[in-house]
């Protein structure tokens, strides 16, 4: 994706922030290489097969203690609120040594292991595609970043990472009085593919959270065989991450003014050339 200094005709919500007849420019993105349709069906796969592993490992578990009852039940047990409704976890409950280690595995919403994000993610592939969502770190430049403390300039939103990005629609605006790159002028974004879909899986990085899906289940296998519970290590607080020569991802956890502080202290500096602060 590219982002593009256009002109900008000027619309109803930009009442009380520009006069009609005042020329507006901004970046607008244009994205220059689809997401591939493959895509989704080939995470479908990922998220599948990672399912399938937990619930093969509790078959394999229960059914030689089961006898003739319906093996079609088994399968790795994932509840909501009242565990006692799941069937699944009725049958592992009959293996003391099983149901603690499924206990300590938190296979619930916003357990630490995370497990459940996973079975959410194999219950939206059921029903409709997995597909990603380009995401990461948006062009601002010194125009959107600092004008907005320019004397007698107006921005909408000198923060524009934090509002949506659609194709062809800007997403910085400003008057052309300040000092801007020539109209057609093009800047490359540093993008990342992220995920759609549930609350605690939204927005982030689609590599890095397959990833972390794949170590989450090779370590309930490893667990299950060993018969050892897991530690789980709080995560450390996120921060800024470089990503680009000039771009910085910024967490959804810090706000605006936590951004501009942050570039203030750590960019805005004598030894830093200021005419290319960080993207974000």
């Amino acid at each position: 994706m590219d982002l593009s200094w256009e002109s900008i005709p000027w619309r109803d919500e930009f009442v009380n922030i520009f006069a009609r007849d005042e020329n507006l420019i901004g970046l607008v993105p244009r994205v220059r290489i689809p997401i591939p349709d493959e895509f989704a069906p080939i995470i479908g796969d990922v998220v599948h097969n990672l399912r399938s592993a937990l619930d093969i490992m509790i078959f394999d578990l229960l059914a030689p203690q089961l006898g003739d009852e319906t093996h079609r039940s088994i399968e790795f047990p994932f509840w909501r609120c009242d565990r006692s409704k799941q069937r699944s976890m009725r049958f592992v409950e009959r293996l003391p040594e099983v149901a603690v280690l499924v206990e300590a595995w938190e296979p619930f919403p916003y357990g630490r292991s995370r497990l459940h994000v996973l079975h959410d993610m194999w219950n939206m592939d059921k029903h409709r595609s997995i597909i990603p969502i380009l995401g990461g770190v948006e062009y601002s430049g010194a125009h959107a970043l600092f004008g907005h403390s320019l004397d007698g300039e107006k921005l909408i939103d000198p923060f524009p990472a934090r509002k949506q990005v659609r194709d062809g629609q800007p997403y910085c605006v400003m008057v052309a009085s300040l000092t801007a790159p020539p109209l057609g002028a093009r800047t490359p974004c540093e993008v990342r593919l992220a995920l759609d879909g549930e609350a605690e899986v939204i927005g982030r990085d689609l590599l890095q959270e397959l990833d972390a899906h794949c170590k989450v289940v090779g370590a309930v296998l490893e667990s299950f065989e060993k018969g050892e519970r897991p530690t789980f290590v709080p995560p450390p607080s996120p921060g800024p991450e470089q990503v680009g020569p000039h771009g910085w991802a910024f967490p959804p956890s810090m706000t605006p003014q936590d951004v501009e502080e942050w570039i203030r202290k750590n960019w805005m500096t004598d030894d830093r050339d200021v005419s290319h602060p960080p993207t974000q």
